[in-house]
């Protein structure tokens, strides 16, 4: 089955804070808070940085930073991400996640990512949690697409 992703993302109004909901991925944190920023820098690409805040009595912050630029799609539904470090951005082709945007709230409150090879895959939400009819949705979604949601990860998100 072809993946297909939304048919149009306003970058501008994608831009912000994002809650990690819940995740397939090789790399995932159990015990912390997970949010993604994303913002505009200079070069026109997107700037993202992924902060872990885990679940300890002195609340460790882990960072992750990268950027992102839409690949060839006029319809900015399609990112290549990558957290290699600047000075090996040759290496990029190889070595970033293709990040497409399959599901989209239209006031960009919830959004659904995947990847075509649909190994790895991200609700995220404005707000740190969803209603349970919101993550049925979402879930629901991704199935319909094929995502093997059995893997589904949800994240805790405690915020005091």
């Amino acid at each position: 089955m072809r993946l297909h992703t939304v048919a149009n993302v306003n970058l501008y109004s994608y831009l912000g804070k994002w809650y990690e909901i819940a995740r397939i991925d090789s790399l995932h944190v159990d015990g912390c808070n997970v949010t993604a920023e994303y913002s505009l820098n200079t070069k026109g690409h997107i700037t993202v940085i992924n902060t872990y805040y885990m679940h300890t009595p002195d609340g460790e912050k882990k960072q992750s930073v990268g950027y992102a630029k839409v690949t060839g799609h006029i319809k900015n539904s399609k990112l290549a991400v990558s957290f290699l470090p600047r000075f090996l951005k040759f290496f990029d082709p190889l070595f970033s996640t293709k990040y497409w945007i399959l599901k989209l709230e239209p006031d960009y409150s919830i959004v659904l990512v995947g990847e075509p090879k649909r190994k790895q895959l991200w609700i995220l939400s404005r707000a740190p949690e969803v209603t349970k009819s919101q993550y049925e949705e979402y879930t629901a979604a991704a199935a319909a697409m094929d995502f093997d949601v059995s893997k589904l990860h949800k994240t805790i998100q405690q915020w005091s």
